[in-house]
Protein backbone atom coordinates (compact mmCIF):
# COMPACT_ATOMS: atom_id res chain seq x y z
CA UNK A 1 0.00 0.00 0.00
CA UNK A 2 1.49 3.95 -1.00
CA UNK A 3 1.46 6.04 1.50
CA UNK A 4 2.22 9.83 1.34
CA UNK A 5 3.68 12.18 3.76
CA UNK A 6 5.43 15.29 4.30
CA UNK A 7 7.69 15.94 7.26
CA UNK A 8 8.65 19.14 8.91
CA UNK A 9 12.17 19.34 10.75
CA UNK A 10 13.04 22.76 12.74
CA UNK A 11 16.38 22.60 14.25
CA UNK A 12 18.13 25.46 16.84
CA UNK A 13 21.96 25.28 14.92
CA UNK A 14 22.76 25.28 11.10
CA UNK A 15 25.37 21.89 12.33
CA UNK A 16 22.07 20.19 13.34
CA UNK A 17 19.64 20.30 10.18
CA UNK A 18 22.77 19.74 7.96
CA UNK A 19 23.67 16.64 9.76
CA UNK A 20 19.63 15.52 9.88
CA UNK A 21 19.48 16.26 5.85
CA UNK A 22 22.56 14.34 5.20
CA UNK A 23 20.81 11.35 6.54
CA UNK A 24 17.38 12.07 4.75
CA UNK A 25 18.57 13.23 1.13
CA UNK A 26 19.57 10.93 -1.40
CA UNK A 27 22.50 12.94 -2.46
CA UNK A 28 24.04 12.83 0.95
CA UNK A 29 22.89 9.76 2.84
CA UNK A 30 26.25 8.32 4.08
CA UNK A 31 27.00 5.23 1.90
CA UNK A 32 29.77 3.17 4.45
CA UNK A 33 28.65 3.59 8.43
CA UNK A 34 32.47 2.64 8.82
CA UNK A 35 33.83 5.91 7.89
CA UNK A 36 31.68 7.75 10.00
CA UNK A 37 32.16 8.47 13.90
CA UNK A 38 31.46 5.51 15.65
CA UNK A 39 28.15 7.17 17.58
CA UNK A 40 26.37 7.42 13.83
CA UNK A 41 27.41 4.33 12.72
CA UNK A 42 24.17 2.38 14.04
CA UNK A 43 22.22 5.66 12.54
CA UNK A 44 23.42 4.98 9.06
CA UNK A 45 22.48 1.23 9.19
CA UNK A 46 19.38 2.16 9.87
CA UNK A 47 19.06 4.36 7.44
CA UNK A 48 20.39 3.07 4.44
CA UNK A 49 16.90 1.96 3.67
CA UNK A 50 14.05 4.72 4.88
CA UNK A 51 12.35 6.60 1.62
CA UNK A 52 13.71 9.51 0.06
CA UNK A 53 11.88 12.84 -0.17
CA UNK A 54 10.83 13.38 -3.97
CA UNK A 55 10.67 17.35 -3.08
CA UNK A 56 12.33 19.52 -0.26
CA UNK A 57 11.62 22.66 0.89
CA UNK A 58 13.19 24.98 3.04
CA UNK A 59 11.28 27.33 4.99
CA UNK A 60 14.52 28.71 6.79
CA UNK A 61 17.85 28.30 7.61
CA UNK A 62 16.37 25.40 10.48
CA UNK A 63 13.42 24.66 9.18
CA UNK A 64 12.27 22.01 6.60
CA UNK A 65 9.43 20.21 4.55
CA UNK A 66 10.47 17.07 3.13
CA UNK A 67 7.56 15.37 0.95
CA UNK A 68 7.91 11.53 0.83
CA UNK A 69 5.82 8.97 -0.92
CA UNK A 70 6.32 5.64 0.81
CA UNK A 71 6.49 2.86 -1.53
CA UNK A 72 7.46 0.30 1.52
CA UNK A 73 6.46 0.36 5.18
CA UNK A 74 5.83 3.70 6.27
CA UNK A 75 6.15 3.02 10.25
CA UNK A 76 9.61 1.63 9.91
CA UNK A 77 10.44 5.18 7.72
CA UNK A 78 9.01 6.80 10.61
CA UNK A 79 10.61 5.39 13.49
CA UNK A 80 14.21 6.08 11.80
CA UNK A 81 13.06 9.56 10.99
CA UNK A 82 12.26 9.96 14.48
CA UNK A 83 15.44 8.50 15.78
CA UNK A 84 17.74 10.55 13.55
CA UNK A 85 15.39 13.73 14.69
CA UNK A 86 16.49 13.22 18.17
CA UNK A 87 20.06 12.27 17.58
CA UNK A 88 20.36 15.87 16.13
CA UNK A 89 18.08 17.79 18.42
CA UNK A 90 15.69 18.86 16.79
CA UNK A 91 13.67 21.08 18.55
CA UNK A 92 10.05 19.86 16.43
CA UNK A 93 8.99 17.13 14.14
CA UNK A 94 6.05 17.15 12.79
CA UNK A 95 4.72 14.56 10.39
CA UNK A 96 1.85 14.03 7.50
CA UNK A 97 0.91 10.67 6.47
CA UNK A 98 -1.81 9.78 4.12
CA UNK A 99 -3.20 6.94 2.11
CA UNK A 100 -5.57 7.49 -0.07
CA UNK A 101 -9.12 9.50 2.08
CA UNK A 102 -9.07 6.58 4.20
CA UNK A 103 -5.93 7.55 6.63
CA UNK A 104 -4.62 10.50 7.31
CA UNK A 105 -2.71 12.33 10.06
CA UNK A 106 -0.36 14.96 11.53
CA UNK A 107 1.50 13.58 14.77
CA UNK A 108 4.39 16.09 16.63
CA UNK A 109 7.18 14.56 17.74
CA UNK A 110 9.24 17.32 19.88
CA UNK A 111 11.69 15.69 23.08
CA UNK A 112 9.54 13.78 25.24
CA UNK A 113 6.41 14.16 23.46
CA UNK A 114 4.31 12.00 21.00
CA UNK A 115 1.01 13.80 19.94
CA UNK A 116 -1.59 13.62 17.59
CA UNK A 117 -2.48 16.55 16.18
CA UNK A 118 -5.02 16.19 13.97
CA UNK A 119 -6.57 13.33 11.88
CA UNK A 120 -8.66 14.03 9.01
CA UNK A 121 -10.83 10.76 9.33
CA UNK A 122 -10.78 9.68 12.95
CA UNK A 123 -12.70 10.47 15.87
CA UNK A 124 -9.63 10.47 18.17
CA UNK A 125 -8.66 13.58 16.34
CA UNK A 126 -8.26 16.32 19.42
CA UNK A 127 -9.56 19.22 17.75
CA UNK A 128 -12.31 18.88 14.80
CA UNK A 129 -12.66 22.01 13.42
CA UNK A 130 -14.54 21.99 9.76
CA UNK A 131 -12.81 25.08 8.40
CA UNK A 132 -9.43 23.34 9.11
CA UNK A 133 -10.93 20.07 7.22
CA UNK A 134 -11.75 22.39 4.30
CA UNK A 135 -8.54 23.98 3.76
CA UNK A 136 -7.05 20.65 4.15
CA UNK A 137 -9.58 19.59 1.74
CA UNK A 138 -8.90 22.35 -0.88
CA UNK A 139 -5.47 22.63 -0.95
CA UNK A 140 -5.30 18.56 -1.10
CA UNK A 141 -3.34 18.29 2.10
CA UNK A 142 -0.34 19.26 0.36
CA UNK A 143 2.40 21.55 1.65
CA UNK A 144 0.34 24.82 2.23
CA UNK A 145 -2.02 22.82 4.04
CA UNK A 146 0.59 21.10 6.69
CA UNK A 147 1.54 24.67 6.88
CA UNK A 148 -2.03 25.83 8.34
CA UNK A 149 -1.54 22.75 10.67
CA UNK A 150 1.62 23.69 11.63
CA UNK A 151 0.54 27.59 12.36
CA UNK A 152 -2.71 26.56 13.93
CA UNK A 153 -1.13 23.62 16.56
CA UNK A 154 2.19 24.68 17.67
Amino acid sequence: MEFNGIIYTAFSSNDEIKQFHKYIDFDTRPRFPEDLPEGERKLAEEAEFIEYPVDIEYLSELECLYTLSYLGDFEVTNKVIVKLARFFNAKRLVVFIQNDEEFCEYRQYIPGENRLLYSYLSPKSPLKDSAIEDYLIEHQFDNSAFKKILETYP
